[in-house]
C-alpha cells in the first residue's frame, strides 16, 4: 500500500508520528499533501512533516488522547508540496526539525534551488530542504 494512501486513510484521526525520539509527535492529522502532512498538536500547533522522513505512524485505538484543539480551517488551501509550503513562509518565523541536534529556528529569507535560507540573530543558515524532517511556522518559540 502506498504511503500517501495510508496517510489519507488516517486523515482527521489522532495519530502518533514516529514511535519516539525528538521528532515524535501526537496530534490530529489534518492534511495530506503530495509529499508532506500537517499534524495539529496540542502544544506545538501545526507541525508539517515531509513524508519521506516519517518512519511510522500509529493510530490511537486504545487510548483516548484529549486533543481539545480546533480543526485547521485552511487545510484544503495548503500548497500541494513541501517546497511550495516553504515558499509561502518568506519573512515568517519558522522552526525546523523540532527536536534534536538539527533544530534551527529563525526568519525565512529565501527558498531557492533546494536550499532554505533563514536568519537567526546574526547568523545566516542554509539548510538543504531534502534533509528537513518537519517545520512549524509562526511565532518565535520560547520553549526549550
Amino acid at each position: 500500500m502506498e504511503k500517501t494512501m495510508i496517510f489519507k486513510a488516517l486523515r482527521d484521526k489522532v495519530v502518533q508520528v514516529n514511535r519516539g525520539g525528538s521528532e515524535s509527535k501526537v496530534g490530529k492529522l489534518v492534511a495530506v499533501k503530495d509529499d508532506y502532512i500537517a499534524l495539529l498538536t496540542k502544544d506545538d500547533g501545526v507541525v508539517y512533516y515531509q513524508t519521506k522522513h516519517i518512519k511510522s505512524i500509529t493510530e490511537n485505538v486504545k487510548h483516548n488522547y484529549n486533543l481539545d484543539v480546533k480543526v485547521l480551517d485552511s487545510a484544503e488551501y495548503l500548497p500541494e508540496n513541501f517546497m511550495k509550503l516553504l515558499e509561502t513562509c518568506k519573512y515568517d518565523w519558522i522552526q525546523i526539525n523540532r527536536g534534536g541536534n538539527e533544530k534551527v529556528d529563525g526568519i525565512v529569507n529565501e527558498v531557492d534551488d533546494g536550499i532554505l535560507t533563514i536568519v537567526d540573530n546574526k547568523e545566516v543558515v542554509r539548510i538543504f530542504i531534502k534533509h528537513i524532517k518537519n517545520v512549524s511556522i509562526g511565532e518565535m518559540s520560547t520553549k526549550d
